[in-house]
């Protein structure tokens, strides 16, 4: 199963990917270094955008089919379990 990763703009060569254990069904959202992606596993990936290291990861109750927003260092994603959740960015403690 294949995961997130980033892809050079210029050349369209894969710079690196990252394994998230399940599918994907959010878009990626990105501030600063870090890139954020759900999945169908519930969980929230914080992502290191040059290397793709795991920088930190949160479980939330369900499924998250949308994309993050990150926003004046938060992190904002909603899950299936009818679940807003509000994360440090920089931590992912809720």
């Amino acid at each position: 199963m294949s995961g997130p990763g980033a892809i050079d703009a210029a050349t369209g060569i894969q710079r690196w990917s990252y394994e998230t254990g399940s599918r994907i069904y959010s878009a990626a959202a990105g501030a600063g270094t870090v890139a954020y992606v759900g999945s169908a596993n519930g969980v929230l990936h914080a992502l290191d955008r040059e290397t793709g290291a795991l920088v930190w990861k949160f479980e939330a109750g369900s499924v998250i089919s949308s994309a993050p927003l990150v926003t004046s260092g938060l992190v904002y994603v909603g899950s299936l379990d009818k679940m807003l959740y509000v994360l440090d960015a920089a931590t992912g403690k809720e």
